[in-house]
């Protein structure tokens, strides 16, 4: 007989995150490197001891929204905060899966987390499958039924890609009359800014977070960005009192901090400056048994041209114990590792593990 849980529990699981073994370097989540500032920290931590825990928060963090709004440059009645960007997937998900009229349609490859959500709810959805060198096709949505809703990740997680403004233009243009749901998780580390298109497309929404930019991954916040029928509609779909008095309070911090100095931008630039260079020196030690993707976000993607070289890495990454994101078994991703960038002596790391895997698959002759 089978039993309850096995009877409903067979789908994939969201997510499953496991360490298996010590890390010096955890390269793997995507993470800033660095912590914020001590000086910010400082002041969050003496705010948060004036907050009443007795009180529940603000219902939708209103005054977080506000904040973020004079952030983005939109209006306050655009943007809707939660905790973490993936909260919004999630709603929309399941929103549009309930009722959807035309196509529920997500890029591939792209950020795991919308197939498996899928996957694991029963939501019907078709793929918009990126080219051979993992680029976006336009001519992919030709056809795309009006009502439909695609879900795009840009820059794309994991393969570093971008949709180019221009191109995503077009796409709103042809189809009118379907929603386009864009997560920017990394448009930091790029120079796009597709924020003037919410402006004169009413079928475009934003999704944007704290955890990669801001550095405040631990804090789980994101918003949501479009414009304000859209927004008021969305909003109808939401809880109450998701963010904690301490998520609100620190992330409104985070924001002040952020208008008053350069912290975020230079951190951004420390992050590309070592992609760059990390993503050079590994093209020029080995090019023959690896492929290394260009990247605007801040990892990058290696692709082993066999099994055993796939496995060298993975194995050279234990032995120097960073954690690193293997994508072997995810779709279109056969023989990727995912590498975030980190701090330059964490990158340096990794670039030994790179050469030992280098150097141990160069003495054998390959099979795929």
């Amino acid at each position: 007989m089978t039993s309850f849980v096995d009877a409903y529990f067979q789908r994939t699981a969201p997510h499953a995150l496991k360490r298996s073994y010590p890390m010096v370097a955890g390269l793997h989540l995507n993470e800033m490197p660095r912590d914020i500032p001590a000086e910010l920290k400082a002041r969050i931590l003496l705010r948060l001891r004036q907050v009443p825990l007795n009180r529940y928060p603000e219902p939708f963090a209103d005054s977080l929204a506000a904040k973020l709004a004079g952030w983005y440059g939109c209006n306050h009645n655009q943007i809707l905060v939660g905790p973490g960007s993936s909260s919004f997937i999630r709603l929309l998900l399941t929103f549009f899966g309930l009722h959807m009229q035309g196509k529920l349609v997500i890029t591939r490859p792209s950020f795991a987390y919308y197939e498996q959500f899928c996957l694991a709810f029963g939501i019907d959805y078709d793929t918009w499958e990126l080219t051979n060198d993992f680029q976006y096709d336009p001519g992919g949505l030709n056809g795309l039924p009006d009502y439909s809703v695609v879900f795009l990740t840009t820059p794309n997680n994991p393969t570093g890609n971008v949709l180019a403004v221009p191109q995503l233009e077009r796409l709103l243009n042809e189809h009118a009359r379907s929603l386009f749901l864009v997560d920017e998780a990394y448009v930091e580390f790029t120079s796009q800014n597709t924020l003037p298109l919410v402006e004169t497309h009413d079928n475009l929404i934003l999704l944007r977070t704290f955890s990669k930019a801001f550095g405040a991954a631990g804090l789980r916040c994101g918003a949501l960005i479009g414009q304000a029928a859209t927004i008021e509609a969305v909003g109808g779909l939401q809880t109450p009192w998701q963010l904690s008095p301490y998520t609100i309070e620190a992330a409104k911090m985070i924001v002040d901090y952020a208008r008053s100095t350069n912290w975020i931008a230079e951190r951004v630039q420390e992050v590309v400056t070592e992609r760059e260079k990390l993503f050079e020196r590994c093209c020029n030690l080995a090019t023959t048994h690896f492929a290394i993707y260009p990247s605007h976000g801040n990892f990058l993607l290696f692709q082993g041209s066999s099994a055993e070289a796939h496995l060298a890495l993975l194995a050279a990454c234990a032995d120097h114990h960073i954690r690193v994101e293997d994508l072997n078994k995810k779709p279109r991703l056969a023989r990727c590792i995912r590498v975030t960038i980190g701090r330059p002596e964490e990158n340096e790391l990794f670039e030994h593990a790179f050469a030992a895997a280098f150097t141990q698959v160069a003495r054998k002759p390959a099979t795929k």
